[in-house]
């Protein structure tokens, strides 16, 4: 009998596994946006144009033009949503958002918990970059309007601003400027895995934004894929999620 029910009991556990993880996934599909806001994000299995031609993926990142692993997804906000925030504003908020936010909690409280016993999560380092300023440690490190130094490192030395642009055209030159962006180095280009998030914000003539992020990462040592595909799957699920938190904490007012 004690078989029977324990055969039983390990049957339904497995048969919970996917209805626990759809359920899962419809929560976080509507959380921190709402459903119908989330619909309105694109995705896509390539990088930003002004991504695809990026100094730091070309020079820090990928030095050898290795095979690399890329996604972006972006999100048309409203002027009536952005206000008139300046562009810097508005990707300070995002990386607040980004780092700041309940999805990255407990990546948070991993690198945290190494930090405090001496070790470090996945350290960054870039053979061509030496880091300077402060460290950002904690979420109120994080300014809502300007954005870190280059080469400020956070997080316990996990991550590093490789490199940013504040671009603000006039009116009339809207349509052909490049967007604004920063770039968030994580790896080392000595190793066999680096790579960059890039936040980019491009305003509209109607006073709206676009946000755009792209990710890219490789084995820069050896020329193949970081990693598996199934954990690519898992990297985009987990990059929508993060993206999400950048883009409320952008509409938090």
């Amino acid at each position: 009998m004690a078989i029977v029910l324990r055969n039983k009991f390990f049957l339904a556990s497995a048969l919970s596994l996917p209805a626990t993880a759809i359920l899962v996934k419809l929560f976080l599909h509507n959380h921190p946006l709402s459903s119908f806001r989330t619909r309105t994000i694109e995705s896509t299995e390539t990088l930003s144009p002004t991504s695809a031609t990026s100094f730091s993926i070309h020079n820090l990142v990928d030095p050898n033009n290795h095979l690399g692993i890329v996604d972006s997804r972006s999100i048309r906000l409203l002027k009536s949503q952005v206000g008139s925030y300046p562009v810097e504003e508005i990707l300070a908020r995002f990386l607040k958002g980004f780092f700041g936010g309940w999805v990255f909690t407990p990546e948070r409280l991993l690198i945290a918990s190494l930090n405090g016993i001496g070790m470090k999560f996945i350290p960054v380092q870039f053979s061509k970059i030496k880091p300077k300023g402060p460290t950002l440690s904690s979420l109120g490190d994080f300014s809502s309007t300007e954005l870190p130094p280059r080469h400020t490192m956070l997080w316990g030395c996990s991550f590093i601003v490789l490199d940013y642009q504040i671009i603000s055209p006039s009116p009339t030159h809207l349509d052909d400027a490049p967007p604004s962006f920063i770039e968030i180095g994580f790896g080392d280009d000595r190793k066999r895995f680096a790579g960059l998030h890039r936040f980019e914000v491009t305003r509209s003539r109607d006073g709206g934004a676009t946000i755009c992020f792209s990710s890219f990462s490789c084995n820069p040592t050896v020329n193949k894929a970081p990693f598996p595909k199934w954990i690519f799957r898992f990297h985009l699920f987990y990059a929508q999620c993060l993206f999400r938190d950048g883009i409320r904490e952008v509409l938090s007012t």
